[in-house]
């Protein structure tokens, strides 16, 4: 009786070396393909003409642009910036979440001005 190695036995199948190799690399291709079908982690936010940009998870809820202005208004400013966004980490996103004393949940704001000379 001929012993073989471990090793040569552990890549051989039924349809010998090169069926096993094909069938692994199948099934490998098959997971990642199916890995890229999930939801993005992140919302990827930018003005580009302002080389402005930043990420957020996907799961935070945009405000709305004139639910954002109405909020920077109503705070004296004028909401007339370049470019402005917010998001809002709670289950009830709101534009003046940011300006609230205590908020519980994360909230981010961006906003890009035209710069004054002097």
């Amino acid at each position: 009786m001929e012993v073989t190695p471990l090793t040569n036995r552990a890549f051989r199948s039924s349809r010998g070396l090169t069926g096993g190799l094909a069938f692994l690399l199948m099934g490998a291709l098959a997971t990642v393909g199916l890995s890229a079908c999930g939801a993005p982690a992140y919302t990827y936010v930018s003005d580009s003409a302002a080389k402005t940009y930043y990420k957020v998870p996907s799961q935070w809820h945009q405000i709305s642009q004139k639910d954002l202005n109405a909020a920077l208004k109503a705070a004296g400013g004028s909401g007339a910036g370049v470019w402005s966004s917010a998001f809002d980490a709670g289950t009830a996103p709101s534009g003046s979440n940011f300006l609230a004393p205590a908020i519980s949940k994360p909230f981010v704001f961006a906003e890009v001005e035209r710069c004054r000379r002097r």
